[in-house]
Parts: structure tokens; C-alpha cells; sequence
């Protein structure tokens, strides 16, 4: 079963996003948070009545791409982002996008995703729908794949960090 994915520390608005699954009844997998987040994030879930949801804290690392190739949506909700290299990852794993308009390297790395307003509760949930019922993009995991490699995510960061302290 294909599903929403977010993966990262706690604060990158995981709420939002299990809100979402559970208006839209999609199964979602939250990965990389604390115990205590883990915790407050079942009780949501509980609230909700919202039992498609599946809440790590912590995988192997190498165990990561699994969870990737599983995944519809790759949602990265968080309200800063500068340069999210999760977002690299699960697009070179084919995942369609779905990215806040907080992330500085939305215009220039991210042109697939559709990105969202990350207070527009609606234009969120919306832009969820669409990328769950949409065909997996592959050619954008074989862009991902032949263009970028940690060399050329490195100058990226670079130019990005050079703008902000311009």
C-alpha cells in the first residue's frame, strides 16, 4: 500500500501532516522523532480515530530507501527549510513532492514539486490529494539520480548560504 511519507526531527510539522492523512483517511509513515513527540503524536492519532498512521523514531539508515520506494508523497511541511536533502532523496527515489514555500531552494531545485502555503490548511490538504492520486514521477528520479550527487548538493548549499549572509 502506497503512502505519505515524512521523515526528520520533531517540529517539521508532523501534526499537520496526520491531520491531513487522517481528513484524507491516507496511511501515513512519520520517521525520525523523539520518544516524548512519538508519544504526543500517537494521542493525536487516538483523537482522530486515525489508525493509518505508522510513527518510528529512530531506523537504520540504511533502511531509509525502503521507506522511500514504498512512498507515493514525500510531504515536507516544515515552516524553514534552507536545503532539504530528505526532499533530494525521496525525489530521486521517484516519491511525487509536496513542499512548503518556507524552503529556499524550492525555485531552482525543487521545479516538480507543488508547493504549498504552509498556513493554507486547504491549499495543503489539496495539494496532498493531488499528489497521492497522480502517477509516481520516475523521470524525475532519474533526473535526480544522474544530476545530483553530493558534489552538486554541496555547491548548492554554498550558493544558498552565501545569499542568505549577502
Amino acid at each position: 500500500e502506497e503512502y505519505l511519507l515524512m521523515v526528520g526531527r520533531a517540529g517539521k510539522n508532523q501534526e499537520l501532516l496526520i491531520r491531513i492523512a487522517a481528513d484524507l483517511n491516507f496511511p501515513v509513515v512519520i520517521i525520525g522523532i523523539n520518544a516524548d513527540s512519538k508519544k504526543s503524536y500517537e494521542n493525536l492519532c487516538d483523537e482522530l480515530d486515525f489508525k493509518k498512521a505508522h510513527i518510528f523514531t529512530e531506523i537504520p539508515r540504511e533502511e531509509l530507501p525502503k521507506f522511500y520506494a514504498g512512498a507515493k508523497v514525500y510531504c515536507c511541511l516544515s515552516n524553514f527549510e534552507v536545503f532539504p536533502n530528505v526532499c533530494m532523496e525521496a525525489s530521486a527515489a521517484g516519491c511525487n513532492l509536496v513542499l512548503t514555500n518556507k524552503s529556499f531552494a524550492q525555485k531552482e531545485t525543487f521545479t516538480h514539486a507543488n508547493v504549498v502555503d504552509i498556513n493554507d490548511y486547504s491549499q495543503v490538504k489539496e495539494a496532498v490529494k493531488s499528489e497521492f492520486d497522480s502517477l509516481r514521477r520516475y523521470e524525475v528520479a532519474d533526473y535526480y539520480l544522474k544530476n545530483y550527487n553530493w558534489g552538486v548538493i554541496n555547491k548548492i548549499h554554498l550558493k544558498i548560504f552565501s545569499e542568505i549572509l549577502d
